[in-house]
This record gives structure tokens, sequence and C-alpha cells, in this order.
């Protein structure tokens, strides 16, 4: 691992941990937008399952990302002091993601509400037949 004077080179379990946890959030986050999205899509349960199943990231495939991984950061010449700010953005901005998400989603709720109370309104002000 790339050394720099003064601190200690990364210790390879925590870099293999680091990108673990990073790849876990990129994945949450994406696949709480897709299961947003079916919703929007109005795909039934099992439809979202397949979708969220066919985008999720596979074990096996993390696996071939993480235990290369401190011999990649090596190779890229990443300076320890770097690292773990990027692990931290990466955790920021998937975590930001989450609430976008949310409020993507509460605000599809409010605009079917108001459609819904807009026709009972106009229903409730068309005169009855008597």
């Amino acid at each position: 691992m790339a050394e720099v004077p003064g601190l200690p080179p990364l210790d390879p379990a925590i870099v293999k941990a680091t990108v673990s946890v990073c790849l876990d959030a990129i994945n949450s986050a994406g696949v709480s937008s897709l299961k947003a999205k079916c919703r929007e899509a109005g795909a039934d349960v099992e439809h979202t399952a397949m979708v969220c199943e066919a985008a999720t990231l596979k074990e096996s495939n993390k696996a071939l990302m993480v235990e290369p991984s401190p011999v990649l950061v090596d190779m890229m010449g990443l300076d320890p002091r770097v690292f773990p700010i990027g692990s931290f953005c990466t955790g920021l901005a998937t975590w930001a993601h989450g609430f976008r998400t949310a409020f993507d989603i509460l605000d599809k709720h409010i605009q079917a509400n108001a459609s819904s109370q807009h026709r009972r309104d106009s229903n409730d002000s068309v005169p009855k037949s008597q």
C-alpha cells in the first residue's frame, strides 16, 4: 500500500471493509430507487422483486471488487489521507440519495392525493339529478 510520511499505511482489512460498506450503500440506494420507479410504473410486488433482483449486487460480484481492492488502491497510488475522504463522501452521497428517493415517493403520494381530492371536489359540485 502507498505510504505517506507521517501516516500509517492503509490496513488491507480496513480497505476491504470500507469498499464492502460503500458497495452495500450504493446497492441499497439503487434498489430503493428501482422500487420507487416500480411503484410509479404500477408494477406489482412480484415484478418489483424481479426488477430489484436483476439489479442487486450479487455476493460473487461484490467479492470480485472487494477482494482485490487493497491491491487496486495501491496500484492507483491513492493517498491514505484521501481514501477515507472518498469513503465518507460515498456514504454521505448514498444517504442523501435515500432522502431524495423518499421525497420523490412522498411527492408522488401528495400528487395522487391531490388528484383524488380534486376529483371528489368536482363530483361534489355537480348537481345531483332528481
